[in-house]
C-alpha cells in the first residue's frame, strides 16, 4: 500500500505543481488529520494504479491565502492532475468514479499519433 505524502508549504505545492510527471496522475488532496472522509479518500486515490497522492493540511497557515484564491471551502477537496489538464471534486468518490474523471482528463489531452 502506497503512502500519501504530505506538502506542508505553499513553495512546496507550486515546486511539485510545475513538474512534468509524463503520465502519471497527480492527487492533490485538500483536508485534515481529523476528517473521517478525508482519510477515507486518500486510502481510495492512494490505491490508484500509476499516480502519486499529496495531501495538504487545510488547517495550516501557510494555505489561508492560497485555499480562498482556489476556491477550496469544503473537505476533503482532490486536484487530480495529469499533464497540464486538472479537475476537482470535493467529498467522496468511488475509484470508479474517479477513474472515469481521469479518462476524461486523458481525452482532454490526446496523445501524438
Amino acid at each position: 500500500m502506497e503512502m500519501a505524502q504530505f506538502i506542508h508549504s505553499v513553495d512546496s505545492y507550486n515546486n511539485i505543481n510545475n513538474i512534468d510527471f509524463g503520465d502519471t496522475i497527480v492527487f492533490f488532496k485538500f483536508g485534515t488529520e481529523w476528517c473521517a472522509p478525508c482519510k477515507q479518500i486518500e486510502q481510495i486515490l492512494v490505491d490508484m494504479p500509476n499516480s502519486i497522492t499529496y495531501t495538504i493540511n487545510v488547517e495550516n497557515d501557510d494555505f489561508e491565502e492560497f485555499l480562498f484564491k482556489n476556491r477550496i471551502y469544503n473537505i476533503p477537496t482532490t486536484v487530480i492532475k495529469y499533464k497540464n489538464n486538472k479537475s476537482q471534486f470535493v467529498g467522496l468518490r468511488t475509484a470508479e468514479e474517479i477513474n472515469s474523471m481521469i479518462h476524461n482528463l486523458k481525452t482532454l489531452y490526446p496523445l501524438n499519433d
